[in-house]
C-alpha cells in the first residue's frame, strides 16, 4: 500500500485554512452587526467603520471560495491515494476513478457520490464490519457539509435582495449563523481523514505480515 500521511497532512492544512477564513468571516460579520445594530437613523451609525467591515467581509467571502477550491484539490488528491489503497486491500468501490473528480462537479449526483466514495474507503479499511461498516461519522460529516452549503448559499442569495440598515444587520447576523454551521463539517472531516489514515496504516501492517508469512 502507498503512504497516505503526506496527503492527509495537506488535506488537514487546507481544511484548517478554510476554517480560519470562515472564522474571520464570523468575527467580521459579528462586528458589523454590532456597529449597525437595530438603529434606523444613519446618523447614529459609524458608516465608515460599517463600510470598512463590509469590504472586509466581501474580501473574506472571496477568500473562502479560493480556500474551498484548495480543499477540493487536496480532497481529490487524498481520495485518489486512499482509494488506490482500498482497492489493494480488496475493498469494493462503487464508483470508478474518474468519479473521484466528476463526483464533485456533476450536478445532482454530487449530492451523494463523494460521500459514498469516502464511505467505501472507510469500509475497505475495516473489512470485518462489512456493510455494517458504513460509518455514521462519514454520514454526519457529509450531511453537515451539505447543510452548511445550503444555508450559506441562501444567506448570500438573500443578501442581493435586501436593503436598509435592518437588512444589513440581519445579513450580518445570518452570516454569523452560517459560519457557525461550518464548524461541524470541519471537525468531522478531520476526524474522518485521520481515522481512515489509521485504518490504512493498520491494514498495511496486516498485509505485510501476510506477505512475510508466505515468504
Amino acid at each position: 500500500m502507498k503512504p497516505v500521511i503526506a496527503y492527509s497532512v495537506a488535506l488537514t492544512a487546507s481544511i484548517s485554512l478554510w476554517a480560519v477564513v470562515v472564522l474571520g468571516e464570523a468575527i467580521t460579520a459579528q462586528r458589523m452587526a454590532g456597529v449597525v445594530g437595530s438603529a434606523t437613523d444613519p446618523d447614529s451609525i459609524d458608516l465608515a467603520t460599517a463600510q470598512s467591515l463590509d469590504h472586509m467581509l466581501q474580501a473574506l467571502t472571496r477568500l473562502e471560495l479560493a480556500a474551498t477550491v484548495l480543499v477540493g484539490v487536496a480532497m481529490v488528491a487524498w481520495l485518489f491515494r486512499v482509494r488506490a489503497n482500498a482497492v489493494i486491500a480488496g475493498g469494493h468501490q462503487r464508483w470508478g476513478r474518474p468519479w473521484i473528480v466528476l463526483g464533485w462537479i456533476v450536478p445532482i449526483v454530487n449530492l451523494w457520490i463523494p460521500k459514498q466514495m469516502v464511505e467505501d474507503v472507510w469500509v475497505a479499511g475495516r473489512p470485518q464490519r462489512g456493510i455494517a461498516g458504513k460509518s455514521l461519522l462519514v454520514s454526519a460529516w457529509w450531511i453537515s457539509w451539505l447543510l452548511y452549503c445550503l444555508v450559506s448559499r441562501f444567506v448570500g442569495a438573500a443578501a442581493d435582495s435586501w436593503g436598509g440598515l435592518h437588512a444589513v444587520h440581519d445579513y450580518a447576523t445570518n452570516t454569523v449563523m452560517a459560519c457557525g454551521l461550518g464548524i461541524p463539517p470541519v471537525v468531522l472531516a478531520l476526524v474522518v481523514v485521520w481515522k481512515i489514515d489509521g485504518f490504512q496504516h493498520v491494514e498495511e501492517e496486516r498485509l505485510e505480515l501476510v506477505a512475510a508469512g508466505r515468504a
